[in-house]
C-alpha cells in the first residue's frame, strides 16, 4: 500500500512531462477562402456549330475580376439529360482568349461545343465551372 502513492506520483510526473510541450487553446488559423478571379460575364448563349455535323454549342464571355493576369482559362459546361441534373451527357469545354492571357478587368469570349449531343433539345440543364492559372 505504501508504494501506491509513489507509483501514482511517478505516473503523474510522466503525464505532466508528456503534456508540457503541447500548446493550450491555440488552434491553427483557418485556411484562406479562395475567391474566384474569373467569372461568367453575361448570359450563356445556346448556338449551333457546323463541323461536318451540327453540334450544340455555348457562347459567352468571362471577365477577370481579380488583380492579376490569368492564363490557361477553361470554361467547363456540364450538360445534363434530366431536370434533376443527375445524368451528364457531355462536358463542353471553351477556352477564353484561346488559353492565353486575360488581364485584370478584361472580358474574353469563349465557345464550348457539346460533341456528344445531337441538339439542345437533349440538354435539360447545365452547370458552369471556370478554372484558370494566375501569372
Amino acid at each position: 500500500m505504501r508504494e501506491s502513492p509513489v507509483v501514482l506520483g511517478l505516473l503523474l510526473a510522466f503525464l505532466l512531462a508528456a503534456c508540457e510541450g503541447t500548446p493550450t487553446g491555440e488552434w491553427p488559423p483557418p485556411p484562406p477562402i479562395y475567391k474566384e478571379k474569373v467569372v461568367l460575364d453575361g448570359d450563356l448563349i445556346r448556338t449551333v456549330i457546323h463541323i461536318g455535323f451540327s453540334y450544340p454549342s455555348f457562347e459567352g464571355y468571362v471577365k477577370n475580376i481579380g488583380t492579376k493576369t490569368v492564363h490557361n482559362c477553361i470554361v467547363e459546361i456540364s450538360c445534363y439529360w434530366d431536370w434533376a441534373m443527375m445524368g451528364v451527357i457531355d462536358i463542353a469545354e471553351g477556352y477564353p482568349a484561346e488559353g492565353g492571357d486575360i488581364p485584370p478587368g478584361t472580358r474574353a469570349k469563349f465557345v464550348a461545343v457539346a460533341y456528344r449531343c445531337i441538339s439542345h433539345d437533349q440538354i435539360r440543364g447545365t452547370s458552369v465551372r471556370i478554372t484558370h492559372v494566375e501569372r
